[in-house]
């Protein structure tokens, strides 16, 4: 299988190590938040989300369909995320702000996925950053990561497309699956492509995480939807459009009213177990959970 770097005329972080760990693992972990900043979106976080919702664990505001809601926790996050991302990146605009929680009890968690592509990843890469306002641990459902795993992906990922690594995912999470824990503040950026999952809280507190999409200046933001046959088509994004649509169970809404500005190609041909370890090396994870089920 070719490997397929990350471009390397656009730069995501300014600190040249930041930037060879995230080219090649598609993570890295900083400290962004001082504590009090860290406490007050926690604190936030916790007004939006008092209770867990009936019939669930895991919550996001991104799926809501109160518009007030949306926009009081992009602002906040926003605000306190931009000025540390401002000396960690290097030009970049951050597009999307919500919480997330992992209530306790079993059905938390999310299982293994990777984001839609937002940008053209053959110039540009998409960042996102999940950052913990209190401790995420293995027991109350931390953020994992297949590391490498955002080189495989031989094309853009649309709304609703065939994931490319269905049939390896017990492999994957049994040989290569690594905790990711972070203190409260602490932050994990990570590429787009990147696989990742969590697991269901087994804790008593919920997990509370403040999560944003993070895309260079230079590139125009995108909505890819896949349409079949290996065919993508490919919308101009307002990040204005997530606050007027309300989201499916894990799904963006449909891209209705916005411009389509043309149609991609991707190859669609599963990947073996060989060749995605040819690309991504052979581990070992790190994660301890039982059986590699996520929630």
């Amino acid at each position: 299988m070719r490997r397929s770097p990350p471009p390397t005329d656009v730069p995501t972080f300014v600190d040249p190590a930041d930037e060879r760990a995230f080219r090649a693992d598609g993570y890295v972990v900083v400290d962004l938040l001082g504590a009090d900043v860290a406490a007050d979106l926690l604190a936030t976080c916790r007004h939006h989300h008092p209770v867990a919702p009936t019939g669930a664990r895991w919550e996001s505001d991104f799926y809501t369909d109160d518009r007030a809601c949306k926009v009081e926790v992009d602002e906040a996050i926003r605000e306190a995320i931009r000025p540390p991302l401002g000396d960690l990146l290097a030009d970049h605009r951050t597009l999307m702000h919500n919480f997330v929680v992992n209530w306790p009890g079993a059905g938390g968690g999310l299982s293994l996925h990777h984001h839609s592509s937002l940008v053209d990843e053959r110039h540009f890469r998409s960042v996102v950053v999940w950052c913990a306002l209190n401790e995420a641990t293995e027991a109350n459902g931390t953020l994992h990561v297949v590391p490498g795993s955002h080189l495989v992906p031989r094309g853009p990922k649309g709304e609703r497309s065939p994931e490319w690594f269905g049939p390896l995912e017990d492999a994957l999470l049994d040989r290569h699956l690594v905790s990711v824990p972070l203190r409260p503040g602490q932050a994990i950026l990570f590429d787009n492509a990147l696989l990742h999952c969590s697991f269901a809280n087994v804790s008593d507190e919920p997990r509370m995480t403040a999560v944003s999409t993070v895309a260079p200046n230079a590139a125009s933001v995108r909505y890819y939807e896949w349409v079949g046959d290996g065919r993508l088509e490919y919308y101009a994004l307002d990040p204005s459009f997530f606050f007027d649509s309300v989201a499916g169970e894990l799904e963006w809404a449909k891209p209705e009213g916005l411009p389509l500005l043309g149609t991609d190609h991707v190859d669609m041909t599963p990947p073996s177990m060989r060749e995605v370890e040819a690309v991504i090396g052979r581990g070992p994870g790190t994660c301890r959970h039982e059986g590699r089920d996520p929630g």
